[in-house]
């Protein structure tokens, strides 16, 4: 005769064998993580079609849609912002990915809820796979893919309308495709292509290097296991049909960091003692919508128990050190010996800043090993009585711990400032000098805004202006007439009436991939114009560049490619003769090659050094009415003058600071220049920027030259009755980010390594 507890225990082992069998139909699984995702999502879908006044991105979606539905052009010129840049070659653009549909059907705000519900569900899914590749069993891996795929990254980065960080829902997609390609998967090499060009066409500044740096640990765990170097032959292919496929966006992308290096600073990193509330505290936005480290990557504490139990597994070794290595990574420059130091020396982390990201990967090794600690409780249950009631305790922990995941999303959810969407406006397209935090309503109402401000230094023609009655205009007023008859964002239609030949101006900025129908495109310091001849001509200004025609044949050709690998996997033909793998891989270069003998396109001009007021940047002294500094920092660097004009500016006008700098022939590289405006009362005003002028790098300048680094800075509409301090100096911009020390201080005094250059009052 059974006893309670045995009965109990016999119905608790059933319950949990049916959970494990529901878990393996994909029906039930798909409709478990539907939930989850529809929980986390929940606050984000109640409130669709609402306008997120925190903006810290740049409606470039919203430009990719309205040139699509409302234009039915390609979306690859946005005139809206900066004067115009190319849509695709921008770092941070995400609509060449499948998940733009869902902007297409019903608009980019709306889709702003869509899109994270449709990426976690992904990333549930994705991360239940991985960890089966890894022998966890159904009911582990289901039950441990929300540690990852809703943790705290995927809760604060809706709030800040960071979408594009939810191209690392598909992280666990990428690296499961290595694995099985190490195996020998043709189906492998399709799914690492796709992840990676999805990731990249979804705005992949972080998530293509971060998944790229976990396939490498794959890489080697797999040859660590498998002892043969054969299995990266097919490693090798989907590296090439990843590129391929992301060509469409990668060579638009790798000819704007030619043109406009993106160099960004590095963040300290984080601290040991945040490590604890960044893992398992909660979100709590303040009255900004700004958020503090807590909860930013929540994988939640009650997963600990299956996490303890995966470390008695084996398989969880290499785990381990993954995740040891993410929190290293995480502790940037905050630790004596910094790994993230070394990474930033390779090409493609050299841009990386915010090293407390690597904890996203933390997150994905941590549900790998929770999945296998049910598994191996799992395996006890079945020797041992007592293990059933650890497995459930176990299990029923890791769905507890689904309460404060889902916490966190409603926690960023609700902290954010909802606002009616910008009003729509029709009227011919002109430029506005505008505010780049205000940039969200300026396309709507038929506006460009000049104001600049993004991930990498757009190349802006200094004759930009946002006041012209006509945005096309003659160069010589006099030699004709220039009338625009139609205009989209990628095309404009002129008809033109010269008495000579003569050169009309467009009020965007110049790029290679101009074309026009008459005359020939030229750039006018960097403005779009095109010389036309005498007489009456219509004029169509079209943006087709060669990178996006090339890209775009290019993935066609690597779909092409994956869909035949596709082909032979359904039709259980595996293996590729030596021929078959030499032409999948060299189909891709056809395309390129032809491209470039055929699509003739200018090479882009060498950036002026120019300041921001027209004056070169190379002087060989400073001017005769600054004051000499002569403070010298460690590092190679002088600086040797300054002045501010006017010298009592009023609340809301411009001042402008030049910094005249000398540099040693051997000057350290990798610094940048930091400009304080501390007032009596009240926040800073901070210029900090990585090159001269914003244009020249200050290990690209040649010694014995003066370096004239000229800002401009508006005062503040409250900055009456303040008196305000101004501080300079360098830090390592993209290394450790601490300040250069000031070895001699000349006339000025310093004060935390940056020189106290004086004050103002404001009256």
């Amino acid at each position: 005769m059974s006893t309670a507890p045995d009965s109990l225990m016999s119905r608790l082992d059933a319950l949990l064998r049916e959970a494990g069998q529901k878990a393996a139909r994909t029906p039930f699984r798909l409709f478990f993580f539907a939930c989850v995702a529809l929980a986390c999502t929940w606050p984000l879908l109640r409130t669709a079609g609402a306008f997120n006044a925190y903006r810290d991105w740049l409606p470039y979606e919203e430009t990719a849609r309205r040139t699509v539905v409302e234009y039915g052009q390609l979306p690859l010129w946005d005139p809206y912002y900066c004067g115009g840049l190319d849509l695709l070659g921008t770092p941070q653009s995400r609509y060449v990915s499948p998940t733009f549909l869902l902007s297409l059907l019903v608009g980019t705000l709306r889709a702003e809820a869509l899109v994270p519900f449709v990426m976690i569900l992904l990333g549930l899914e994705g991360t239940y796979r991985y960890a089966r590749s890894r022998a966890a069993s159904h009911l582990g891996a289901t039950l441990a893919a929300p540690i990852y795929a809703a943790s705290g990254l995927f809760a604060f980065s809706p709030a800040l309308t960071w979408t594009n960080f939810f191209g690392f829902e598909l992280v666990p997609w990428a690296v499961l495709g290595v694995r099985r390609a190490m195996r020998g998967s043709l189906a492998g090499v399709a799914i690492t292509a796709v992840a990676f060009a999805w990731m990249m066409g979804f705005g992949g500044t972080y998530s293509v290097p971060f998944a790229a740096l976990f396939c490498a640990f794959e890489i080697i765990d797999g040859l660590i296991v498998l002892r043969s170097a054969r299995a990266l032959k097919l490693v090798a292919l989907a590296v090439v049909l990843a590129g391929a496929l992301s060509a469409v966006r990668l060579w638009p992308l790798l000819q704007t960091m030619s043109m406009a290096p993106r160099i960004v600073g590095g963040a300290q990193g984080i601290a040991s003692k945040d490590l604890l509330p960044a893992l398992f505290g909660q979100i709590h936005p303040d009255s900004g919508g700004d958020f503090d480290i807590r909860g930013n990557y929540l994988v939640g504490g009650m997963c600990l128990a299956a996490v303890f139990a995966g470390l008695l597994r084996r398989r969880s070794a290499s785990l381990v050190i993954a995740g040891a290595a993410a929190i290293w990574l995480a502790q940037g420059f905050s630790v004596p010996v910094s790994l993230f130091a070394l990474l930033k020396r390779l090409p493609l982390y050299s841009a990386l800043r915010y090293p407390e990201r690597f904890l996203v990967l933390l997150a994905l090794a941590t549900a790998v090993v929770a999945a296998l600690g049910i598994t191996q409780l799992q395996v006890i249950a079945r020797r041992r009585r007592w293990g059933v009631a650890v497995l459930g305790i176990a299990a029923g922990l890791l769905l507890v711990n689904l309460q404060p995941l889902v916490k966190n999303h409603h926690a960023s959810a609700n902290g954010r400032m909802l606002a009616p969407p910008p009003v729509h406006v029709d009227q011919p397209f002109r430029q506005a000098r505008g505010t780049r935090w205000g940039v969200a309503y300026y396309g709507p109402m038929g506006l460009g805004c000049l104001s600049c401000y993004d991930a990498y230094p757009v190349p802006q023609s200094p004759l930009l202006r946002g006041d012209l009655e006509a945005e096309e205009y003659l160069e010589e007023p006099n030699a004709g007439t220039v009338t625009r008859t139609r205009w989209t964002p990628g095309a404009i239609w002129l008809h033109v009436e010269m008495r000579k030949p003569g050169r009309v101006l467009v009020n965007q900025n110049w790029h290679p991939g101009w074309r026009s129908s008459v005359g020939t495109v030229q750039s006018a310091q960097g403005l779009l114009s095109v010389d036309v001849p005498a007489g009456t001509s219509d004029v169509v200004l079209r943006f087709l560049p060669r990178a996006a025609l090339g890209g775009a044949a290019i993935s066609l050709t690597a779909l092409g490619v994956l869909g035949w690998l596709v082909w032979r996997v359904r039709r259980r033909r595996t293996g590729l003769s030596t021929r078959e793998y030499a032409g999948a891989l060299v189909l891709p270069i056809v395309p390129f090659a032809l491209t470039l003998a055929v699509v003739r396109e200018p090479s882009a001009p060498s950036v002026p050094l120019k300041t921001v007021t027209g004056e070169s940047i190379l002087a060989d002294a400073p001017p005769a009415d600054a004051r000499r500094i002569d403070a010298q920092f460690a590092g190679g660097v002088t600086l040797e003058a300054f002045k501010m004009t006017p010298t009592t500016p009023a609340a809301e006008s411009v001042v402008t600071m030049e910094f005249d700098w000398k540099v040693a022939p051997d000057v350290e590289s990798k610094m940048g220049f930091f400009v304080h405006l501390v007032p009596s009362s009240g926040n800073d005003l901070r210029a900090d920027h990585v090159m001269v002028s914003d244009a020249l790098e200050i290990e690209k300048a040649p010694p014995g030259k003066t370096l004239r680094d000229i800002m401009q800075m508006s005062v503040p509409y409250d900055a009456g009755g303040k008196t305000w301090k101004v501080y300079a100096g360098l830090w390592r911009v993209r290394g450790d980010g601490k300040r250069i020390p000031v070895i001699r201080t000349g006339t000025a005094t310093v004060s935390d390594n940056r020189l106290d250059l004086g004050s103002f009052t404001v009256p």
